[in-house]
């Protein structure tokens, strides 16, 4: 019989810039340097993460015993303080020294609590509180404020371009954007706290950002900003953190759904994770009509040479008649949608000739089409795919965005969250939510599925 031991390892990397925290309170830590938590955690330690496709940043918390750090003569909550570098490494059986990544964060706050117990003595205990690098994406803030100087709440160009200097004024491809952002914005932001790990931006998303939607734009987080202009939604695009051994991604890329043959809908296939049978504690699943639709529009925010309207107009619509998504059986069911990207083959508006305005609205048309036949294609078998959630044995290798196969690919499913707990010397969990689940149709081709999965 083998026998597994769960390791878990825990580092913290000072913030880097005296301007942040504590400042020159710290006397026994000094910026930029490190401290290894693992010996700290102790019996009643614990470490949960917690990442989602739908959230704009995962979350941790690690808990343990308040004791002092003999290098320090304190306890580690006078050593940490928010925006301190946490990486959690955690593993179910791995024999090398290195154990693999599960998430790398900053720390949001830490608290500790004491307890007197019934004999009379003191029982305390650290909590620290963080988020993944998607934290980053959150707390930088895209203010527009007009300063004192006369004659500066005249905004003659982009917003973007003047504050920030990212320029979208020639609607570039949503790849360029990103990259400009993460080059003028991000990667300031994050070297100014940390030399260890930047965020690496990985786009596959297809379109052009408009100008028009970013100058637009209100003010807020750079995660609202980037999820708005660059079509973020359960059936476009999807948009979130992964960390690796040697760096932290930033994943924009279409949403890897599949049809019910197997075949890719869009995008490209992601990594499958098999997992044997034996490892699942508990499975919930449910498959519901809440989510069928049969008649399509993706709308266009509009401008002066294709409208809303004008597309309308121009093409009629009537439901599909599909058997999973029937109106006789289900009645007609609208599903509509805004896309805030232009095609990919659009020319800019700075190159718009007036010769060339009649491809730009053929080029809109057909962006329309395509953008209202993958939400055909995604929602209209969705009644037969399985949803729902799995407690797990712990499993370092499952990540969000890729696929969970089960005995082999009896099933697989589509992981929306994960999350890790860890609890010292006791336990390691991944409890897992998933949609696109193909387990009905799996045992819709037994000839007794009932009895299989009896005997199985």
């Amino acid at each position: 019989m083998r026998i597994y031991k769960p390791r878990i390892s825990v580092s913290l990397n000072k913030v880097k810039n005296d301007s942040f925290g504590g400042g020159g309170f710290l006397r026994n830590l000094e910026r930029g340097g490190s401290i290894d938590l693992t010996p700290f955690m102790g019996l009643g330690g614990s470490v949960h993460t917690s990442k989602s496709i739908n959230e704009p940043a995962g979350t941790f918390s690690i808990s343990f015993p308040d004791k002092m750090s003999e290098e320090h003569s304190d306890s580690v909550y006078g050593l940490v303080e928010p925006m301190d570098q946490i990486e959690i490494r955690i593993a179910h059986d791995h024999q090398s020294a290195e154990l693999p990544i599960i998430m790398r964060g900053f720390v949001s706050s830490i608290s500790r609590s004491e307890t007197i117990g019934g004999d009379g003595k003191p029982s305390r205990k650290v909590n620290v509180v963080g988020q993944d690098y998607g934290k980053i994406l959150q707390i930088i803030q895209i203010i527009y404020l007009n300063n004192s100087v006369i004659g500066d709440n005249i905004i003659s160009g982009f917003k973007m371009l003047q504050k920030y200097g990212v320029d979208a004024s020639a609607n570039p491809p949503i790849q360029d954007f990103v990259r400009d952002v993460f080059t003028e914005i991000v990667d300031k932001f994050v070297g100014n706290i940390t030399d260890t790990m930047q965020i690496i931006p990985q786009v596959s998303a297809e379109g052009r950002v408009r100008g028009r939607v970013i100058n637009d734009f209100e003010g807020g987080s750079l995660d609202s900003l980037l999820r708005q202009v660059s079509d973020v939604s359960p059936r476009f695009n999807e948009m979130f953190i992964r960390d690796g051994e040697d760096q932290v991604d930033f994943i924009l890329r279409p949403t890897p759904f599949r049809d019910l043959d197997g075949a890719q809908i869009q995008g490209e296939k992601p990594e499958e994770i098999t997992i044997p049978r034996s490892d699942i504690l508990s499975r919930n699943v449910i498959r519901t009509d809440s989510s069928v639709a049969n008649l399509f529009w993706v709308r266009a925010l509009g401008s002066p040479l294709m409208t809303d309207k004008m597309m309308r107009l121009n093409r009629q619509i009537r439901p599909i008649t599909d058997e999973n998504a029937d109106p006789a059986v289900y009645g007609v069911r609208q599903l509509e949608a805004v896309t805030n990207l232009m095609p990919p083959d659009s020319e800019p508006y700075d190159k718009l000739t007036l010769e060339k305005q009649g491809e730009f609205e053929d080029s809109g048309m057909k962006w329309q089409k395509l953008r209202s036949d993958l939400l055909r294609d995604v929602s209209k078998d969705s009644v037969v795919f399985e949803s729902g959630t799995m407690r797990l044995r712990g499993n370092e290798n499952l990540q969000i965005g890729k696929t969970i196969m089960v005995d082999g690919g009896e099933s697989e499913a589509y992981l929306l969250s994960v999350d890790h707990e860890y609890n010292m010397y006791q336990s390691y969990f991944t409890n897992v939510s998933f949609e696109r689940g193909t387990g009905f149709i799996v045992r819709n081709d037994r000839s007794a599925p009932y009895l299989e999965e009896m005997s199985s």
